[in-house]
């Protein structure tokens, strides 16, 4: 009787929120700054956008005349990650944009591929860095830069630098993180300079700016 009452429960939409819900506490708890850093980001993110400036606009979420993010997330990212997520992707469900749900896509989609856990214990705001960056320029476009980053400024020689060991290097760099995250700020402003999007760069700076004040000034 008690297998089967819970086997019932475990399906219900309202307990798997509530895990999600415990999820979000115990990884805000670890640091007072993270729930700061997630209203950083949804600060910014704002609400729905049909940008024609941003790449993601060629992959439009269908029948909602052209919106292809909602709250930072990508109707593409939203689409790609429901079934490891376990939510059906829908319209509906993307403008709508439920707290569980964004925060289930920037932790498993975004923290966790660099195994930030690890980094947030010792430097957490280098971890918040390095999932900011993740967030605007994805996976593979994070990765590429960071690692160049390494080899360029932290004299790491590796010609394929993976995503956790770039946690691990940075978690195992000597230099302090006050003075390792500024040089990465300014390390990003060059980065979003070069991809030569004028209509986009005040914007992205400000951002980066407000970063700042926020984690390290």
């Amino acid at each position: 009787m008690i297998k089967t009452i819970f086997s019932f429960l475990i399906k219900t939409p309202l307990l798997l929120i509530l895990l999600v819900l415990m999820a979000f506490k115990k990884l805000m708890s670890k640091s007072g700054n993270m729930n700061k850093f997630i209203e950083h980001v949804q600060k910014w993110e704002g609400g729905t956008s049909k940008a024609l400036t941003d790449t993601a606009s060629k992959n439009p979420c269908p029948n909602t005349g052209g919106i292809h993010t909602n709250k930072g997330i990508t109707w593409t990212t939203f689409k790609g990650l429901s079934s490891k997520l376990g939510y059906n992707y829908s319209k509906e469900l993307f403008l709508s944009m439920p707290n569980n749900v964004w925060f289930e896509i920037f932790k498993q989609g975004y923290w966790n591929p660099y195994k930030l856990d690890i980094l947030h214990k010792t430097k957490p705001n280098i971890s918040y860095f390095v999932a900011q960056f993740a967030w605007g320029f994805g996976l593979g476009g994070s990765e590429s830069r960071l690692a160049n980053y390494q080899r360029k400024y932290m004299n790491i020689s590796d010609s394929n630098i993976t995503k956790s060991e770039i946690m691990e290097n940075f978690r195992k760099d000597i230099v302090p993180e006050s003075i390792r995250l500024s040089h990465l700020i300014e390390y990003k402003k060059g980065v979003f300079k070069s991809l030569n999007q004028p209509k986009n760069l005040k914007g992205w700076l400000n951002r980066l700016a407000d970063f700042k004040k926020t984690f390290n000034s």
